[in-house]
């Protein structure tokens, strides 16, 4: 799990936002207002507040998961920022944005760069800011204010300070927020290249998005994804003993004539896991969002499901991995059961 001390200056102190509103304010980095004694750790100017806002919104949890949630800010490994947060030890969800999202991305030392804030406070103060703003956000979307510009700056100074993001307006007035941050210790590392790669699909993502939405009547906590290199290749389903309740979703064969589902499939055998239901439902409004989706899955039934979003203002992707309930490699002792049931 993530975890994190306060620094001794914000100890007894919440997590949360102060906000600022002022004409003439001090800004940062080269040209803007009062500069800093020493330039600080990051200071990075993003090119659509809108975009990073529905980034975000993405990864956060839903019911009792939404009370407490902590994402980990730290340097991306090819450039670029990762928002990442883990819950329970089995499910790790992040937001990647490309330094080509970045008008300006200034670092002191990137690998040491590890910024812990409360997730919900964080995205309230970009509303704030998104729609305060104009600007084309992921999937098309548009903030409701009509002031330029919509770029946003975000400063870290120093260990233990604050998160600050900022904007100004075309009148002048800047509008900013402070986060309280956490001393955070980098995510867990849930190793998943650590075993071969047996199964990696390219998806569209609504396909996606209407399977895993159809398996939710049932009530099942649990779902089974099955890949392989022979048909069923891609099937979800939903199977509840109590009630003997069953839903199967199918997706057309990739070599099927005719079909645009699969823009890449490659499956060296039959895996079928099982994962909880509510974390795959987490990717449904990231695969509304998004044109294609990248699946894959290794040896021990870990998924990993990367999401590219669709933005004309840089390079975003939302990422989960979600470890497997239950694996069982050989297709299981029902499957020829249920693909003579098949989809309903």
């Amino acid at each position: 799990m993530v975890g994190g001390e306060r620094d001794e200056a914000v100890e007894d102190t919440p997590a949360t936002a102060e906000g600022v509103r002022g004409r003439g304010s001090a800004g940062f980095g080269s040209g803007e207002g009062t500069r800093h004694a020493s330039p600080p750790i990051l200071f990075c100017r993003l090119e659509s507040a809108r975009a990073l806002c529905d980034a975000l919104s993405c990864i956060v949890g839903h019911g009792s998961s939404r009370r407490s949630q902590e994402v980990v800010i730290h340097a991306a490994a090819k450039g670029g920022l990762r928002f990442s947060l883990e819950e329970a030890g089995c499910l790790q969800a992040s937001v990647l944005v490309r330094e080509d999202a970045f008008s300006t991305f200034e670092f002191l030392d990137r690998s040491n760069l590890v910024i812990q804030v409360d997730l919900h406070v964080l995205l309230d103060g970009l509303v704030v800011l998104a729609d305060g703003l104009s600007g084309v956000g992921l999937g098309g979307s548009t903030a409701p204010g009509t002031h330029l510009p919509s770029s946003i700056s975000i400063v870290y100074d120093r260990r233990g300070s604050p998160l600050v993001i900022s904007a100004t307006e075309a009148d002048g007035v800047e509008i900013q927020f402070r986060v309280r941050t956490l001393i955070g210790h980098p995510i867990s590392d849930f190793a998943f290249l650590s075993t071969s790669i047996l199964s990696s699909v390219i998806v569209r993502s609504d396909a996606l998005r209407d399977a895993v939405q159809e398996l939710e009547w049932i009530g099942s906590p649990l779902a089974e994804l099955r890949l392989g290199p022979n048909r069923p290749r891609f099937r979800l389903e939903c199977d509840d003993k109590n009630s003997g309740a069953y839903v199967s979703v199918e997706l057309p064969d990739p070599d099927d004539v005719g079909t645009n589902v699969f823009t890449e499939f490659k499956s060296q055998r039959v895996q079928v896991s099982c994962y909880r239901l509510s974390q795959l439902k987490r990717c449904t409004r990231a695969f509304s969002m998004s044109e294609t989706t990248k699946l894959r899955m290794n040896s021990e039934g870990m998924l990993d499901i990367a999401i590219k979003m669709k933005s004309a203002v840089g390079t975003y992707f939302v990422e989960f991995i979600i470890v497997a309930e239950e694996i069982d490699a050989e297709g299981g002792e029902n499957s020829e059961e249920h693909s003579q049931r098949g989809p309903l």
